[in-house]
């Protein structure tokens, strides 16, 4: 976990933002103690502060293992999935070239497609200095308005 990822997340969805967790783990794979991978990143994600609600947040995981080609058209075609469905995209965050490569399939503009760790502003992307999200929690958030209320 980097620090002040739960905090520029819980800034988002106190701002109204649906948070969309999105990763190409296969949710067909069990933990030793048979927990399901889809459960336990559920679990991870309420233990580090994440916010975490059926209303306001989304856990999609792969049917499969995948290989990195496989990844981008994954994620790209969970969030067409979900654009389908209404919503749209005003920020995206990842730290590998399959999230920048499957962001921008999916019609997710760079300017708005942060990316943090040894890829960070690749292929025209915002950078994350450094590696946590503590300043730019600080600097993003101010700047980001309130999309809806949820009780």
């Amino acid at each position: 976990m980097r620090a002040g990822g739960p905090e520029l997340m819980q800034g988002y969805a106190e701002r109204g933002f649906v948070i969309h967790y999105l990763t190409a783990r296969s949710k067909t794979l069990e933990l030793t103690d048979g927990t399901t991978c889809e459960q336990a990143t559920i679990d991870w994600l309420e233990q580090h502060g994440f916010p975490w609600n059926q209303d306001q947040t989304w856990l999609d995981l792969a049917d499969a293992v995948l290989g990195s080609d496989d990844t981008v058209t994954y994620k790209s075609a969970a969030i067409e999935t979900r654009k389908s469905e209404g919503y749209s995209y005003e920020y995206a965050y990842g730290n590998a070239t399959t999230d920048i490569d499957a962001y921008e399939a999916a019609g997710i503009d760079k300017t708005e497609t942060f990316i943090i760790g040894t890829q960070a502003g690749e292929q025209g992307t915002r950078a994350i200095d450094g590696e946590d999200f503590v300043q730019h929690a600080a600097e993003q958030l101010p700047q980001v308005p309130a999309v809806c209320a949820f009780h």
